[in-house]
């Protein structure tokens, strides 16, 4: 009995040789009784007529997809056509088999949290509320190190000094975060993780908040016409002046990203980071 049947299949255009994976992985699904559709812009894929979206393509198509339909409660699984593929829940080499399995109830997955990010001019929003799955970073637009004063939930005042800071989810943790120096953490735990970025000093190390926590980060430059840019997920720039506020928070709703049975965090640890090897 198929637990999924209306399922859509999300490839990134950019990379139009996915196309042709897509539709061939939508013949297959067709042919296993599913009413499956080959998107290249999630725009058109909607809870009423969408019980599971499959990408195409690595990491970045997953995350993607992710930020997009995070409202539309649709659960998400990605198959691998790109090169780490560690948020993906299958290879191509094997997706028949291990897709036969997720479309008839039998996976593995973890609900995950995304961040909420919103940028402030004079107190207006210029950005208001855009998901992150894996991380928001905070980085110097040029070569010189700034301030970044940070409030937590409205009281504590701490600063920053350095090329920036990285604000990740548990999920992004092993991305930017990680080769910055943070640790790595079990996406089911409930916390927001900040990593310095080239700290200038050896008191300012990674930072562990509860999830619920509210993240205010305030830039100040030395000079004028220095800038900062606020990057989501690696895929969205936006820039951040003198007078402008950055505010992080753990977004409203949840994902659910699949895997293939038996998966878990550290077999994928393992397989894809060599976590744990000798």
């Amino acid at each position: 009995m198929l637990i999924f049947k209306n399922i859509a299949l999300y490839y990134n255009k950019e990379k139009p040789h996915n196309r042709a994976v897509a539709e061939t992985v939508a013949k297959f699904l067709a042919g296993e009784g599913a009413n499956a559709l080959v998107y290249d812009d999630c725009g058109g894929i909607t809870q009423e007529n969408t019980d599971l979206v499959i990408t195409v393509g690595g990491d970045g198509t997953v995350l993607n997809a992710g930020r997009n339909i995070v409202h539309k409660k649709i659960k998400l699984f990605g198959l691998n056509a790109g090169n780490l593929g560690f948020l993906t829940g299958a290879d191509l080499s094997d997706y028949k088999e291990i897709l036969n399995q997720v479309i008839r109830g039998r996976y593995s997955g973890q609900d995950i949290s995304l961040l909420s990010v919103s940028i402030f001019k004079d107190g207006k929003y210029t950005v208001k509320e855009q998901a992150a799955f894996n991380d928001c970073v905070i980085k110097t637009g040029g070569a010189r190190a700034f301030t970044l004063e940070m409030s937590l939930d409205g009281k504590q005042e701490h600063k920053y000094f350095g090329d920036g800071i990285i604000a990740s989810t548990p999920t992004g943790s092993t991305a930017y975060s990680l080769a910055a120096g943070g640790p790595v953490i079990a996406p089911e735990v409930d916390v927001i993780l900040l990593t310095p970025i080239c700290p200038h000093s050896l008191t300012q190390r990674p930072l562990v908040l509860q999830g619920s926590a509210q993240i205010l980060l305030t830039p100040r430059y030395k000079r004028d016409g220095d800038y900062a840019t606020v990057n989501i997920d690696g895929q969205i720039t936006y820039i951040v002046e003198s007078g402008d506020s950055v505010l992080i928070s753990t977004g409203r709703h949840k994902i659910k990203l699949l895997q293939a049975e038996g998966n878990d965090f550290l077999k994928t640890l393992n397989s894809k980071l060599k976590w744990g090897n000798r």
